[in-house]
């Protein structure tokens, strides 16, 4: 199974701008206070403020530390939420969402019927990718077919629900490449 550690892009990102370890501990103590404060409060406007005004790859880091501190149920619903509200605030939330990797809260066929009920944008493919890491192909396929027989969905829904299983018939790598390839599109735009 394929995880992503926070821990790995600041040491990276350590390498390119060293920092002395107490300035960086201080660093995650504040913004821990802070992430906890508007998670556990459940701002969904403070939230949604921070996620929309992510303007590059190390603020996106940033904002992953500091929430990566908050591993209750409150972090994955927020992000979860978030990621299939749509529009950009959506994706920079299920790009959070795989990089922080909370435990979900609900079973694999509540969370399908949520996104057939929302208005994800089918071509943010970090939604699909975090589903089959946390429950297989195999079991999110069982439990789109369940859904599909056990509920009633309109026909836009059952589509939206529908393309989840069509980003899980293609290889896993491809769903998440574009979110390997962030750093090194800001790094060459920089140059």
């Amino acid at each position: 199974m394929l995880r992503f550690s926070i821990g790995k892009l600041l040491s990276s990102r350590d390498r390119l701008n060293p920092q002395p370890k107490a300035a960086l501990q201080l660093h995650k103590i504040f913004v821990a206070g802070t992430a906890y404060k508007w998670i556990q409060n459940m701002d969904k406007e403070i939230g949604l403020r921070r996620i929309e005004s992510v303007p590059d790859y190390d603020a996106f880091v940033d904002l992953a530390l500091e929430l990566g501190t908050n591993s209750g149920a409150e972090l994955f619903d927020f992000l979860f939420t978030q990621s299939l509200a749509g529009g950009r605030a959506g994706g920079l939330a299920a790009c959070l969402m795989v990089e922080i990797d909370p435990r979900p809260t609900r079973c694999c066929k509540e969370l399908l019927a949520e996104i057939a009920r929302s208005n994800w944008d089918v071509s943010t493919k970090e939604v699909p990718f975090y589903l089959i890491t946390w429950f297989g192909k195999h079991f999110l396929m069982d439990a789109y077919r369940s859904l599909i027989e056990e509920t009633r969905l309109t026909p836009e829904q059952q589509q939206r629900v529908s393309t989840i299983l069509y980003w899980t018939a293609s290889p896993t790598a491809n769903l998440i490449r574009s979110y390997h390839d962030w750093p090194w599109r800001a790094a060459e735009d920089s140059e």
